[in-house]
């Protein structure tokens, strides 16, 4: 049986507030500054190890500025 468990967050925001260098940041350990605009849905994934041992899958995505979303 597999031990992973998954946990899957959706980074939104404004266009141009950071969601791509933050994703960055935290799952290659390297901060972009002045990324291209995301088109679409972007994700990255980062295994942690919780206290028993037991691997943490995060799935971060980030999906294009809010604003196309919500005035759709």
């Amino acid at each position: 049986m597999d031990d992973t468990v998954v946990f899957k967050i959706l980074v939104v925001g404004d266009s141009g507030v950071g969601k791509t260098s933050l994703l960055s940041r935290i799952c290659s350990k390297h901060f972009e500054y002045g990324s291209s605009p995301t088109i679409g849905c972007d994700f990255g994934i980062m295994i942690l190890k919780n206290f028993c041992g037991q691997d943490l899958r995060l799935q971060l995505w980030e999906v294009a500025g809010t604003y196309y979303i919500l005035n759709l």
